[in-house]
């Protein structure tokens, strides 16, 4: 939509001086274009690997896609700044979500996360879930907002950190998500750490939860 508000079109728009530096660095922007061009590549990588954990599941996963393709999917604006996720295996339907989805976030880190919803079934189980997971180092989401990211107070948090109030608020919500985090300067360690995140996941997939 076009900003008609000026109402004297001498008025500047003008930029600081480091606005105007990046503004005249075209290199930044092609760099910038080779790095995400580099994590799709990665998670090109990340997918056939996870492919070959997920396969043994394939027969007591039945609910999940194991067997199809991953999806990609790029942005440019998640909290400002652009963004890579892959989610395999995943099931988005109106009445549950099972999805195990990467992410890259420029300027923050890598993430994995567990996404359950439709959990009316399953309440008297996520008290056995978090200790699962606790004991495996990862993050639990405390956030009403089930497609949030971040890490910190208002989200993933580690369960260590939690107020009883935290844990029965949880179990209040309709969906579960854990994650856990690879920060960007650990470039090169990345998909080992991501891949051992995932191969959690999917024997928690497993033993915890059979059938959706």
């Amino acid at each position: 939509m076009i900003n008609c508000t000026f109402k004297n079109m001498s008025a500047k728009i003008i930029l600081s001086d480091r606005e105007l530096a990046i503004v005249q660095n075209k290199e930044w922007l092609l760099t910038k274009r080779k790095i995400i061009e580099k994590v799709y590549e990665l998670f090109g990588g990340l997918h056939c690997a996870y492919q070959q954990i997920a396969k043994p599941y394939a027969g007591q996963l039945s609910y999940l896609p194991i067997s199809k393709m991953g999806k990609i999917s790029r942005g440019e604006n998640y909290k400002g700044l652009p963004y890579l996720i892959l989610d395999y295996p995943a099931d988005f339907n109106k009445k549950k979500i099972t999805a195990i989805r990467t992410l890259f976030w420029w300027g923050n880190f890598f993430s994995i996360s567990l996404h359950l919803s439709g959990l009316k079934d399953h309440k008297n189980e996520i008290e056995r879930w978090l200790n699962y997971f606790d004991e495996k180092g990862f993050f639990i989401s405390v956030s009403h907002d089930q497609w949030t990211h971040e890490f910190g107070a208002q989200n993933f948090q580690p369960f260590q950190k939690h107020k009883k109030e935290d844990f029965l608020k949880i179990q209040e919500h309709d969906f579960f998500r854990v994650a856990n985090r690879v920060p960007l300067d650990q470039w090169e360690h990345a998909p080992e750490k991501l891949e051992a995140s995932f191969q959690i996941i999917i024997e928690f997939l497993k033993d915890q939860l059979p059938r959706r």
